[in-house]
């Protein structure tokens, strides 16, 4: 088995168990089948998520006889939900470009794919894309769903020559829904809602120069639905956030800190798509079965996630 393939059998059996793959052998080979279509055919990565979803569902499905119940390798029972294939799914995508070189296209369609709600895409930008000619890029990567709470993490670098680090000046990053940068939105950083702009200074510059600086913050975009959208659900096109880091000093006889001039401005600015799992799967709810087999009792853990705000 080649090393993909290993890769492929590796993450289904972690996920959904060996027993699945022994009632189902073609399914590593056919995950890989839509793999290797990603560069090769016109097919775009939304297009083969769309696909191996479909796929693997159909194949749970065949293989658990309708029940959508498998055992883990521990022993425990699992009902597998469409959100989880769907997660499984972009992981497994991320194997077809994953090895591959650094390149305009293959970013064009990274960003393409984050657009459509692909995590993968987002953690894969945030890697291997910090565009070369940018001072500071922000990439976005939603962390966590909770309800309409968004967790982000927001990186920053500095690739020009001149180090922030001992420069006196700042960096300041916004937050906004809207692509001209005017309606700020309200992010909860440190504790602390704000509507301001994040500043960073002093030791943490030095961070931004090395690329290892990130903001976690959570974002309430279920009120900015309710409130300001006016609607009961994330559409299914989603919303996006946008997000802008400037740095701040003093030029000449200056003595007030302002925003500083730069030659590629506008690089500075990025949005990350934010979807809803009831737009995503069509369920009010999600529904997940765990069965214990041991000490010869069976425990049944159910747990019902709310998909909708």
């Amino acid at each position: 088995m080649s090393g993909r393939l290993e890769q492929i059998e590796s993450m289904l059996a972690e996920r959904w168990g060996h027993a699945l793959l022994a009632d189902s052998p073609e399914m590593v080979y056919a995950v890989n089948e839509i793999l290797v279509r990603f560069g090769r055919t016109g097919d775009t990565l939304s297009v083969l998520w769309r696909k191996l979803d479909s796929m693997l569902f159909n194949a749970v499905y065949t293989a658990t006889h309708r029940t959508m119940i498998v055992v883990l390798d521990d022993g425990r029972r699992m009902r597998v939900t469409g959100e989880q294939i769907r997660d499984l799914s972009d992981r497994l995508l991320a194997l077809s470009y994953a090895r591959m070189n650094v390149s305009p296209s293959l970013q064009d369609a990274l960003y393409d794919f984050s657009r459509d709600g692909s995590f993968a895409a987002m953690r894969e930008l945030a890697r291997r894309f910090p565009l070369d000619e940018m001072e500071r890029a922000c990439i976005e990567q939603v962390l966590e769903e909770n309800k309409g709470q968004r967790t982000i993490a927001v990186t920053l670098y500095n690739t020009s020559d001149a180090p922030l680090a001992g420069s006196g000046r700042t960096v300041k990053v916004g937050f906004y829904t809207d692509s001209m940068l005017e309606e700020k939105a309200s992010v909860t950083y440190n504790g602390n809602t704000i509507s301001d702009a994040i500043t960073i200074s002093e030791d943490d510059l030095a961070r931004i120069d090395a690329g290892s600086y990130t903001l976690v913050l959570t974002y309430d975009v279920g009120s900015y639905v309710k409130d300001t959208l006016g609607e009961t659900e994330i559409p299914e096109s989603g919303v996006y956030l946008y997000a802008d880091a400037w740095a701040e000093g003093t030029i000449g006889s200056q003595s007030e800190a302002k925003r500083l001039p730069e030659y590629h401005s506008g690089d500075n600015q990025s949005a990350v798509l934010l979807t809803g799992a009831y737009a995503r799967t069509g369920e009010m709810t999600a529904l997940d079965v765990v069965l214990d087999n041991s000490d010869d009792t069976t425990t049944a853990t159910v747990t019902l996630k709310n998909n909708s705000l």
